[in-house]
């Protein structure tokens, strides 16, 4: 399906190529007993047996970003790891993830981590110069104290619109042992936006501070 989607970028949309991802060819193709979870941020089931002789659970989510009733929905996934608890394995498809919130990527990655780890250094731009940055500061991650977290085999799925938050949560993955990330390169965009402009053509681009 060659159409056009939206993708969700923190708190804006966009309309960007929906290429060969389809998420409801998916739900009505693959898998039984579909359910939502996070106030609609979170697509969940099980891969029907006929693809598998094992059992695969399956996670979606739109983005990152806070969803239209609050900020922390990640926290739902407590119940779809309930929900899905005699998994043998999981796939969690972060495909078109255009971004979201940074602080729910520790958020969501704690239920799935078997250790805490720093994955990730950045810098602020702190001045005008090419290399006016400030110290490096860590961003780590730990697993969810509160449980249930999922540390069996986990396919991560990502595409070319897989960006910005849904890059730092791949980032995590690869220091798990038991995930594996299929799928093609993500978009790149690691840096924290807070700034917009506008040319006077009336195109708008984005620019990071922090890197």
């Amino acid at each position: 399906n060659k159409r056009i989607t939206n993708a969700t970028f923190s708190t804006s949309v966009f309309n960007r190529p929906l290429g060969d991802f389809n998420l409801d060819f998916i739900k009505s193709k693959y898998l039984d007993n579909v359910q939502s979870a996070g106030d609609g941020m979170i697509t969940y089931g099980k891969i029907k047996p006929g693809f598998s002789n094992i059992k695969i659970g399956y996670i979606n989510i739109v983005a990152l970003a806070a969803s239209s009733k609050r900020q922390r929905w990640p926290f739902d996934l407590a119940q779809v790891l309930n929900d899905l608890s005699d998994s043998d394995a999981m796939i969690i498809d972060l495909r078109n993830v255009g971004g979201g919130l940074k602080t729910n990527v520790p958020i969501f990655s704690s239920f799935f981590v078997d250790r805490e780890f720093t994955y990730f250094y950045q810098q602020e731009k702190i001045g005008p110069g090419h290399f006016d940055f400030g110290e490096r500061f860590p961003l780590s991650v730990s697993p969810n104290p509160a449980g249930p977290t999922f540390t069996k085999k986990i396919a991560l799925l990502t595409n070319r619109f897989s960006a910005s938050a849904a890059e730092h949560t791949s980032q995590i993955f690869k220091y798990l042992p038991y995930a594996t990330q299929i799928g093609d390169t993500t978009e790149g965009a690691f840096g924290d936006v807070v700034t917009r402009g506008e040319l006077p053509n009336g195109w708008t681009f984005l620019y990071p501070i922090r890197l």
